[in-house]
């Protein structure tokens, strides 16, 4: 056989596969058809939807909160005005100081300078071949006056009505003193055989009797005063004294 002639036998086996197919679905129609649709036919009906619930919405109104109410002003009662007194005339307070407290009242203050010179001479020319005794101090110190307010008796004060009359102890020197840093020995020299080891304590006790001098020589005694009677004139005319009159024992009265 040619190969023309197995082309020919496939065309007639596919031909009578057709065939065969066609006449099967045919007779599978027509027996659907045939079928009543009441034998036993089930009928799928749509199910019910579930009920919808209805979602009630309660709405709570509050009662409106309540507006408090404004208290009563009260009204103060208005107090009586006293009437003004007559002023009456101020009575002098009466001195109640115990002026011996008050011990030394400083009421001036000098602050001064001085060179105090201690020499010894040797007569005899041997003992100066051994050198001198000397000292050269530069002393610096403060002198203070005041009145002693322990030496005022009760008989010095005398008050009548808005006057009042002291007479006071007269100032005088309270002390005197070296300020150690700000004093220095410009020279000093010691005799070998001889030496004096005191010479430095007699200088600085010349300085202080010099300072002493000086002082009362310028009038710190009356600056003293002076500075005294304006202080307790000032405070005894606050204590209500009119008339003010301070003496010191010694001056004219």
């Amino acid at each position: 056989m040619n190969r023309g002639s197995y082309i020919l036998i496939a065309l007639v086996l596919i031909l009578g596969l057709l065939l065969l197919a066609g006449l099967a679905f045919g007779g599978y129609w027509l027996l659907i058809r045939e079928v009543p649709t009441s034998a036993g036919a089930v009928t799928i009906q749509a199910t019910k939807p579930w009920p919808t619930v209805a979602t009630a919405t309660h709405t709570v109104t509050r009662a409106p909160s309540a507006t408090p109410t404004a208290s009563p002003t009260v009204t103060p009662t208005p107090r009586p005005t006293s009437t003004s007194a007559r002023t009456p005339t101020p009575t002098p307070t009466p001195i109640l100081i115990d002026f011996e407290e008050l011990g030394k009242l400083v009421t001036m203050q000098y602050k001064l300078q001085t060179v105090s010179v201690v020499e010894e001479k040797e007569d005899n020319w041997l003992n100066r071949l051994f050198g001198e005794n000397k000292i050269v101090l530069v002393a610096t110190g403060e002198v203070m006056a005041g009145v002693d307010m322990t030496l005022l008796a009760e008989k010095d004060i005398l008050v009548n009505g808005p006057a009042v009359r002291l007479i006071m102890p007269p100032a005088e020197i309270v002390s005197v003193s070296l300020i150690p840093g700000e004093s220095w020995v410009y020279d000093h020299k010691l005799n070998i055989l001889k030496p004096n080891w005191q010479i430095e304590q007699q200088a600085q006790e010349q300085a202080v009797v010099s300072l002493r001098q000086w002082s009362i020589k310028n009038g710190i005694l009356e600056q003293a005063e002076e500075v005294f009677t304006t202080r307790i004139e000032s405070f005894l005319r606050r204590l209500g004294f009119t008339e003010v009159t301070i003496l010191f024992r010694g001056a004219s009265e």
